[in-house]
């Protein structure tokens, strides 16, 4: 395992100063580096969830809406140029058992989910060459974002979307959401990277309980306030 920490950049955060969110139950803002050809670790559990949110969702009675996202990148493929055994990403998971990844699942080529609660491939608005699937690509960093809605003694809904392009959940095309349903109750967030010459990097792991908070897509007023100040710079004296 290794462990780089992320900087932002400071040109950036002038423009946009970061809020605090009360909605966020849980950050790690840095890059995990996952190698293959193990079990994998976990980031957070039992032990140490701030304020003991995963509680709330580790039961069979569990209720009440949950957020994530992260960023994930492929840095190594197994076999040196197909995803298909390249299996890995951010993984839910109860009692030690798998639940629930998000990223690659194994032997997907694809964006895609697995795992106990079910398995296939991701909605995208990029779809690879003759199929309706978005093959991963080396270095190539994708924001994965998840709703699960939970229901007491009956399956969860679950929704995710691939890079989502929109800040407001509603406005989200058809073509970047999958819908799915299943048990989601888990203990533990687990990281993963499937077999021994497969390395993932995984960043921006944020959990909350609302869309905004965790997508981290801009405004759109904020997109052209970034617009504008370019066109300023652009601009000629005559």
């Amino acid at each position: 395992m290794k462990t780089h920490q992320l900087f932002a950049t400071a040109s950036l955060l002038c423009l946009f100063p970061v809020a605090a969110h009360a909605d966020v139950l849980q950050t790690n803002p840095g890059i995990e580096g996952v190698v293959g050809g193990g079990p994998g670790f976990n980031i957070i559990d039992t032990t140490n969830d701030t304020g003991d949110w995963i509680d709330n969702y580790s039961s069979e009675t569990a209720s009440g809406t949950l957020f994530y996202s992260f960023t994930a990148a492929l840095q190594t493929f197994n076999n040196g140029s197909n995803p298909g055994d390249s299996f890995g990403g951010l993984h839910l998971m109860f009692q030690g058992n798998e639940r629930f990844l998000v990223g690659n699942n194994w032997p997907a080529h694809a964006w895609s989910y697995g795992g106990g609660i079910g398995d296939g491939d991701l909605a995208t608005a990029n779809p690879s060459d003759g199929v309706t699937y978005e093959n991963i690509a080396l270095n190539d960093p994708h924001q994965i974002v998840v709703r699960i809605d939970f229901n007491a003694n009956a399956d969860d809904n679950v929704t995710i979307w691939l890079n989502p392009i929109v800040a407001d959940e509603g406005s989200q095309p058809a073509a970047l959401t999958t819908t799915l349903s299943g048990n989601a109750q888990f203990d533990a967030v687990h990281l993963r990277s499937g077999n021994e010459a497969t390395e993932w990097d995984l960043t921006n792991i944020v959990f909350g309980t609302t869309f905004a908070d965790v997508a981290n897509v801009p405004e759109p007023g904020s997109l052209a306030l970034m617009a504008l100040g370019g066109l300023a710079m652009l601009r000629r004296r005559r």
